[in-house]
């Protein structure tokens, strides 16, 4: 179940963060890559992962699995006539969507994703552990054994 947490979520010291790569914290003041809201729900069978994506097309949207890490990524697409419109005051931003899970112990071959309501909904079904193979291993008498190895 933990496994599922995102990289990355356990720097929550602003200090440490711009420490170890300054680039990344300013660029945040120009686009938002760290606003992608995530629930993780066990469900017994499966978990249910939601992430708030609002204003996003499923279009802009890429979920890909590399080993046991699911990776998910989105950016809202700004119109391309924005240079041609006359604002007096916008407060709509560029937002770009980045984060990655451990997906292990999950079955691969069974996640399915949805978008509803600007709200990403990905179902991770868990690995069902195979059930031990059992056999039976037939006695054989004393006489029987010896009279094989003659």
């Amino acid at each position: 179940m933990f496994d599922l947490v995102p990289f990355g979520r356990q720097e929550r010291n602003l200090w440490n963060r711009v420490m170890q790569d300054p680039f990344r914290v300013m660029n945040n003041f120009w686009t938002d890559t760290s606003s992608m809201c995530t629930d993780i729900e066990d469900r017994g069978d499966h978990f249910l992962l939601q992430a708030e994506m609002p204003g996003i097309a499923k279009e802009d949207i890429r979920i890909d699995i590399e080993g046991d890490r699911l990776r998910l990524q989105a950016e809202s697409k700004q119109e391309k006539d924005d240079e041609k419109r006359n604002y007096v005051y916008r407060e709509r931003r560029y937002y770009r969507y980045d984060r990655s899970y451990n997906i292990r112990g999950i079955d691969q071959d069974g996640i399915r994703a949805k978008l509803v309501n600007g709200v990403l909904e990905l179902t991770l079904p868990k690995q069902t552990e195979a059930a031990p193979k059992t056999r039976s291993i037939e006695v054989q008498a004393e006489d029987e054994s010896q009279s094989e190895e003659s």
